[in-house]
């Protein structure tokens, strides 16, 4: 089975539409708003800004707080910004992302108001579909840019010896869930 960058796609783009229809019209033009200047933001090198900040600021600020004296002695590339170390640049860009967009959803569920009416939902998947192509782009052109994922479908002598895991595992989580349920049944009482 493989499963097609169309097909992959689709996938996400479906899973931010039905974000999109749960959260709502409201919500979701708010987290757009947010997440599209935050991607505008980072495209424009608003990652080395922060980079900058945080690794070389901020440090020179808390040398010169304790220790007094002028700090600066991280080195920087031609456009001023530190020149960091390829792997690290990768795993800031990856948080500084999600971070960002992580309080654009946050904001956009606080600032938002909830769907009152069917429509406010369905409209909800525009904006959301829209999320998600923002999302998407950014991660595969500025932070994923080399990734290859191979997907190889499970035989059936995997799915036999998996099964009974998995099934054990469900049928914990339904007794856990039954006893907490019983327990607060009780509490009320």
């Amino acid at each position: 089975m493989t499963i097609t960058q169309g097909e992959c796609l689709f996938v996400i783009l479906l899973v931010a539409a039905f974000i999109g229809l749960w959260r709502g019209w409201v919500r979701e033009v708010i987290t757009t708003a947010i997440l599209l200047g935050v991607i505008l933001f980072l495209i424009l090198g608003g990652q080395g800004v922060l980079y900058r900040f945080i690794f070389v600021n901020l440090a020179d600020a808390f040398r010169d707080l304790f220790e007094g004296g002028s700090g600066g002695s991280v080195s920087v590339n031609s456009s001023g910004a530190p020149t960091p170390q390829s792997q690290g640049d990768f795993f800031f860009s990856l948080i500084t992302f999600g971070t960002l967009t992580s309080i654009g959803y946050i904001v956009g569920h606080r600032a938002g108001r909830p769907p009152t009416a069917a429509t406010h939902r369905l409209v909800g998947i525009i904006p959301g579909v829209v999320n998600g192509i923002a999302v998407i782009f950014y991660l595969v052109k500025y932070i994923f840019t080399q990734l290859n994922v191979s997907i190889a479908s499970p035989d059936a002598t995997t799915v036999s010896n998996e099964f009974p895991v998995v099934f054990g595992l469900a049928l914990v989580a339904v007794i856990g869930v039954l006893i907490a349920l019983s327990a607060r049944s009780r509490a009320k009482k």
